[in-house]
């Protein structure tokens, strides 16, 4: 399975809420990783661990961040793995207020001190790693639902050359003040 996913929390909030099913696969909790649900202490290398130990499972597997607030950096999963995985989120992921974790700054921190003008501005680095929230890069045969983008530094969604990927359930806002509030770009 061929799997990117660069999970790019670079707004002030990112809110992942999944009402998903679990299965009987083997669930990999963040939290066994030493991931904290206290919204501060990142997340990053547990949940790229649990990501590893589930893409070298032989079995279909879970990767599961439980209910509360954590902390997430800037971090890219991917594969191929050697069976499907479910990726669920059932609490709430912000990004790290942080700015010196990211190569760029996040959300709200941002808006209005950067580019008070104009949306694209020589002054806000347009590397696509830093300016999505969230992109799903070559996915085949798969479904995204029941999140939440809310506040993202400038575009919430990208998707490149994925195939049979469906959205359910994905309300995405943005304030009138924020420098962009395009949804999903696909290419």
């Amino acid at each position: 399975m061929g799997l990117k996913l660069n999970i790019t929390a670079t707004s002030l909030l990112l809110l992942l809420a999944s009402a998903a099913e679990v299965s009987c696969d083997t669930i990999f909790y963040v939290t066994k990783y030493g991931g904290k649900a206290d919204g501060n202490t990142d997340i990053s290398q547990a949940l790229l661990k649990a990501w590893g130990d589930a893409c070298s499972s032989p079995v279909a597997s879970t990767v599961m961040i439980p209910d509360g607030t954590y902390a997430l950096g800037q971090i890219t999963v991917g594969g191929p793995c050697k069976a499907p995985i479910n990726f669920i989120v059932q609490g709430t992921v912000k990004a790290r207020v942080d700015n010196s974790r990211f190569k760029a700054e996040a959300g709200k921190t941002v808006w209005g001190t950067k580019c008070p003008s104009s949306a694209y501005c020589n002054q806000l680095p347009f590397v696509s790693s830093c300016i999505y929230m969230l992109m799903f890069n070559f996915i085949t045969n798969s479904m995204v639902k029941d999140i939440t983008s809310r506040d993202s530094k400038q575009f919430h969604i990208n998707l490149l050359r994925c195939k049979n990927l469906t959205f359910y359930n994905l309300p995405i806002s943005a304030p009138e003040e924020s420098l962009n509030t395009d949804g999903i770009h696909i290419g």
